[in-house]
């Protein structure tokens, strides 16, 4: 008998060290996909800047094909971070109301929840453009905006995610978001940092959009801008496509629900965590490789100390210029890729063509040729 008792002690040991084992293995997982996430995203944005050097060398060096190149992959590293705003925009649809309804909102409370959110539209956007109009600072206009919304919007949604737990820890009563008495109870802490996280995350969305689409479309000519939002609406949609594709998933792990939380807690939780790390990525592409002129006045502005004469200057037909005018016109040639100059043919276009009917060519082109392109 007391062998019998000694097995199935000896059971239950087993069991328990085999159970801490597999948790330590899931946790070493959760480990290296955090590393391999990390070496991806390493891998992306250095590819990312070899293609753009070997682009606008080939640009520097003259090579009319690159200019098309070098235009589409600008207004693509722009449109990039409509991916995130499309996954932010799906999460919310497919997993907020789940959350709130765990917080014990009622179908009237829900619809109070969000009606914020479009005002919210209305008024941040409209204001949003004004300020940044007129606003300046060496790194541009509009991505000190893009920058500001995306971190704003990470902060928010960690709050967001982990309302239910923090409210839990604020003292929330165990069985808050059931149905009692014919009417949820309501989990008061956990709703507040919900409501408010919520708005907070409406708000910095609306103020990274505008500048985001601003920025893209300022970089081109008019003749352009149905090719730069198109790509706002290729990547916004597959943001969202990757969103509604992944939901059809659980990401609750054993550990998300090991402090009490629900599944659908633990897989808000996740879904979020990708969100964030979704906004991180494709908003600092944006701000990285999309290049914005100084704003600042340019009394404020840095003087420069590279002001030289071209080593080619003389020698190449006349196509010499001044360093000063050459690096103001690859800066120009960046921000306004295909921006038409306007002006008649003839000897006028001469001046930057080089000959007759250089007026109705592209500024890029007409910079091309004064550094030496042809």
């Amino acid at each position: 008998m007391a062998s019998t008792n000694n097995g199935g002690g000896d059971s239950l040991v087993n069991a328990a060290q085999t159970s801490e084992i597999t948790t330590e293995g899931r946790l070493g997982l959760y480990v290296v996909a955090a590393l391999g996430l990390a070496v991806a995203v390493a891998v992306y944005f250095a590819g990312l800047d070899r293609l753009r050097a070997s682009v606008e060398s080939r640009v520097e060096r003259g090579d009319r094909s690159a200019i098309a190149q070098e235009r589409s992959l600008r207004m693509w590293l722009a449109a990039i971070s409509s991916f995130g705003i499309g996954y932010t925009w799906a999460i919310q649809q497919s997993r907020l109301t789940g959350l709130l309804k765990a917080l014990g909102f009622s179908h009237r409370q829900l619809m109070a929840a969000f009606a914020p959110g479009t005002v919210i539209g209305i008024f941040v956007q409209p204001i949003i453009a004004v300020i940044s109009d007129n606003f300046e600072s060496p790194f541009g206009k509009r991505r000190p905006f893009v920058f500001v919304g995306g971190l704003v919007l990470v902060a928010s949604y960690a709050v967001l995610s982990n309302s239910y737990s923090i409210g839990t820890a604020l003292g929330d009563a165990e069985g808050g978001g059931a149905v009692v008495g014919g009417a949820p109870r309501l989990r008061v802490w956990g709703a507040a940092f919900a409501l408010l996280s919520f708005w907070v995350a409406d708000f910095s969305i609306n103020a990274a959009q505008l500048p985001l689409r601003v920025l893209a479309s300022s970089m081109v000519g008019h003749e352009h801008q149905d090719e730069v939002m198109a790509r706002f609406s290729v990547t916004d949609n597959a943001g969202k496509l990757f969103a509604y594709l992944l939901g059809t998933f659980s990401l609750a792990t054993p550990e998300g629900t090991a402090g009490g939380d629900t599944e659908l807690i633990a897989d808000v939780r996740a879904q979020f965590a990708v969100s964030c790390v979704c906004i991180l990525v494709s908003f600092a592409t944006t701000c990285l490789f999309v290049r914005e002129p100084d704003s600042r006045p340019v009394h404020k502005q840095p003087r420069r100390l590279d002001v030289g004469i071209d080593s080619r200057s003389g020698g190449q037909g006349g196509h010499g210029v001044d360093q000063q005018l050459r690096s103001q016109l690859l800066q120009r040639r960046r921000t306004l890729l295909s921006a038409p100059l306007g002006g008649g043919g003839g000897d006028n276009g001469g001046g930057c063509g080089g000959s007759g009917g250089g007026g109705s060519e592209s500024f890029e082109e007409q910079s091309v040729a004064l550094m030496g392109g042809r």
